[in-house]
């Protein structure tokens, strides 16, 4: 069973229409990663067919268990997935996608992560809403719904987009279709004109830390740290949870201040070996935590330092806004988030690091010793 964490308004909407029976046959949840869009569709998937008729499910039911082990016929969940490679077998490519999708259906907030050995760059292809045009035509009872769920769907092909606007344009009775995405606008109009729109808004700090402490076991003073450097996000929360933050904020810290350093050549071997010494997932880790540390020297150029979130590192990151008064913490956002994008595209990752370093150098004035 399910826990959604926030959201009431749109629990509200929902357990308006499903009463008055006017549920519309395609939703589309959007709203920043992390936040639920996922799991609330989860959770309404299993309680329209709930044998228990719990409205949001029982988790113990037939139905429910079959639902939670992705052993119902009537239930379909898709998200991005990289094509198999040549050198991998059968067999073992639809294991290690089955393990991956029943992970992230029975915990939505946390983040999808693929093997080492599947590289390409995850996707939703047209043979994925084949499999929904096949299932549309199982007989159901009429008390019962085929439900689909299409998440991420801004990865998904053109060549899977025009199928499913097929299906969208034509839906089968008794058929509920269900997609998400943290990126509206690279969603095709077409497919957004013919769904109901869901806007998702972000957690709110006490809605994180309290899911943290009580379901995550977290301590509950850590727990309201992570809250607030979350941005709203119960992914990202748990990312940060897991991560080991202290070590990889040193570690971020460390690097955007070798990167910003006088010495050029010393930063460009710094980053030569960060590179060596660190893999993808752990960088990605570091760039993240380093966005965080960002925002607070955001915060400082703008004198708001009662808004600094890592306080006990107030002092240092003053000092820095001292030392490089033209410092653009802004710009510097925009940098990370485009290396973590591209990072996530499997872009060579060393060139990755080396034009970040080059663009940190250029959006800082060092003070006049």
């Amino acid at each position: 069973m399910y826990r959604i964490v926030g959201q009431k308004r749109i629990k509200d909407i929902f357990e308006a229409s499903i009463k008055k029976n006017r549920l519309a046959h395609a939703y589309l949840f959007y709203g920043q990663p992390g936040i639920g869009k996922d799991c609330f569709a989860l959770s309404l998937a299993m309680g329209l067919n709930c044998s228990e008729n719990e409205f949001w499910g029982c988790g113990a039911c037939t139905y429910c268990k079959n639902f939670l082990q992705f052993h119902n016929p009537f239930f379909t969940f898709i998200q991005p997935i990289p094509s198999r490679p040549s050198s991998m077998n059968k067999d073992k490519y639809y294991e290690i996608i089955r393990e991956v999708t029943l992970e992230r259906v029975n915990n939505p907030y946390q983040e999808v992560e693929f093997p080492p050995t599947l590289t390409r760059l995850p996707q939703i292809s047209i043979e994925e809403i084949r499999t929904i045009k096949k299932k549309v035509t199982l007989k159901i009872a009429e008390d019962k719904y085929r439900i689909f769920i299409i998440s991420k769907i801004q990865h998904m092909s053109a060549a899977a987009c025009n199928s499913l606007l097929k299906i969208l344009e034509e839906p089968p009775p008794r058929t509920v279709i269900f997609l998400t995405t943290s990126a509206l606008g690279n969603v095709l109009p077409t497919i957004i004109s013919r769904c109901q729109l869901i806007h998702f808004d972000p957690l709110t700090e006490e809605e994180i830390s309290t899911t943290l402490a009580h379901k995550y076991n977290l301590d509950p003073t850590q727990a309201e740290f992570i809250a607030r450097i979350s941005d709203g996000s119960l992914q990202k929360a748990l990312r940060i949870a897991e991560e080991g933050f202290e070590e990889i904020r040193v570690k971020a810290y460390d690097f955007f201040t070798q990167c910003i350093g006088k010495d050029e050549l010393k930063a460009l071997t710094y980053t030569e070996i960060f590179t060596r010494n660190n893999d993808k997932m752990e960088i990605k880790k570091i760039l993240h935590t380093l966005q965080i540390l960002m925002r607070d020297l955001l915060q400082i150029k703008l004198g708001l330092t009662d808004q600094v979130i890592n306080v006990d590192m107030r002092t240092s990151l003053e000092n820095l806004v001292e030392k490089y008064p033209g410092i653009d913490p802004e710009s510097s956002l925009n940098y990370l988030a485009n290396s973590v994008d591209l990072i996530d595209k499997n872009i060579y990752i060393d060139l990755i690091i080396q034009n970040l370093r080059q663009s940190f150098r250029d959006c800082i004035t060092r003070k006049i010793d």
